[in-house]
């Protein structure tokens, strides 16, 4: 079944370098508060299996996609303090096409460190905060679960 396939392909890694698969029952049970990384892989699980069926499995392959090279980015050091690299508009083409059909991927968004901003003139942006880190091994590690979470869909 797929959910027992998704047990198989997404892999924890920590940022030291460990690394150990780790299943969604497990991953649930480590979900806290604080804890953005379990929650991201919680809202990761929400847009895979998508129960309610709000988005298309095409619409899945896409966001997926969007979310990776964003993470991608985030998780390369020279770009992860650029302001380019850490905001979506929302009204952007792509991310009204790939990312808002299913909204698990908001949630992610929020969970690694996006957060919706209004600007005076109205424009709204996914953004991470001037004065929030990135932590570029997370976002790397973040990357890897995307990519096998595209093997899945």
């Amino acid at each position: 079944s797929l959910s027992s396939s998704l047990h198989n392909k997404i892999i924890f890694e920590h940022p030291e370098k460990t690394t150990k698969s780790i299943s969604f029952t497990q991953l649930k049970g480590k979900c806290k508060a604080g804890n953005r990384v379990a929650m991201a892989g919680r809202y990761l699980q929400d847009l895979i299996l998508d129960g309610n069926a709000t988005s298309s499995q095409e619409q899945k392959v896409e966001c997926i996609k969007l979310l990776s090279i964003v993470v991608k980015n985030l998780g390369n050091p020279e770009k992860c303090n650029n302001p380019k690299y850490r905001q979506l508009r929302i009204s952007n083409e792509k991310v009204q096409a790939k990312l808002l059909p299913c909204p698990s991927a908001m949630d992610y968004m929020e969970a690694i460190g996006f957060r919706k901003v209004t600007e005076a003139d109205g424009n709204e942006f996914l953004r991470i905060p001037v004065d929030q880190a990135v932590d570029c091994a997370l976002m790397v590690a973040s990357h890897k679960e995307l990519r096998n979470a595209l093997e899945i869909v």
